[in-house]
């Protein structure tokens, strides 16, 4: 009696290979520690081993330092330029192109206001 069955007769030998745990686990730089990424989030992306801060974007900052991740955006419709036409390998125009559609932002500034232990606070 067999305990297992092959549902089909045919094996998968396409060679694409799936991780069902890709994404899971973050590997510190510093101490080499693997990190269960919930864990890390938990800690505030602070490595529990070696105290490595993980960089983090300007949105989930904001909402680590305001009281309970609420804050209001200002000077959203502000933008970079490109007065002196400035080329490197790349003119620097398509590059303020390329970084804002990356980000879905504007300029590389988030200017916001909201509160910080029950106190207003603006950073502008």
């Amino acid at each position: 009696m067999a305990w297992f069955k092959r549902e089909s007769g045919e094996l998968d030998t396409s060679g694409t290979k799936t991780v069902r745990t890709e994404g899971l686990w973050v590997k510190c730089e510093n101490c080499r520690q693997i990190i269960w990424k919930k864990d890390l989030e938990e800690n505030l992306n602070v490595c529990p081993k070696c105290e490595k801060h993980f960089r983090i974007d300007a949105r989930t900052r904001l909402g680590l330092l305001l009281d309970d991740n609420q804050y209001e955006m200002l000077d959203g419709n502000l933008s970079s330029t490109d007065p002196l036409r400035f080329v490197d390998l790349k003119p620097y125009s398509s590059r303020l192109r390329q970084a804002q559609h990356d980000t879905g932002l504007k300029d590389a500034v988030i200017n916001a206001q909201g509160k910080v232990q029950g106190r207003r606070w603006s950073r502008a």
